[in-house]
């Protein structure tokens, strides 16, 4: 998974070709360690090479917590060509978001 800051944010992101999933998280939350896991779990799936898969610490980069409007920790988001398609807010099971994902591509 790739972490993303303020450095490569927009290389990473917004100029990718394919969708991207931004699991946006922090140290001390215990139930993104869990969402993590889920979108970890995708990553080493069928799903890798159609989607792009992403991590931002807002612990550590709280700048995007008003950009994308993030006001609670685990939250997931599905961009698509730069633009949001897709959020997920709190926990999520790995069949539920592959299956929003597919829906996606």
């Amino acid at each position: 998974m790739i972490s993303l800051n303020e450095q490569n944010f927009e290389a990473e992101v917004l100029r990718e070709n394919r969708p991207v999933v931004i699991d946006f998280h922090a140290e001390w939350c215990g139930s993104c360690k869990a969402v993590s896991k889920v979108i970890s779990d995708l990553e080493d799936s069928d799903l890798s090479n159609a989607v792009k898969f992403c991590e931002l610490d807002l612990g550590k980069m709280n700048s995007f917590m008003s950009k994308y409007n993030i006001t609670s920790l685990p939250t997931i988001l599905l961009l698509k060509d730069g633009k949001e398609v897709a959020r997920r807010n709190g926990m999520t099971t790995k069949a539920d978001f592959k299956h929003l994902l597919q829906k996606i591509l």
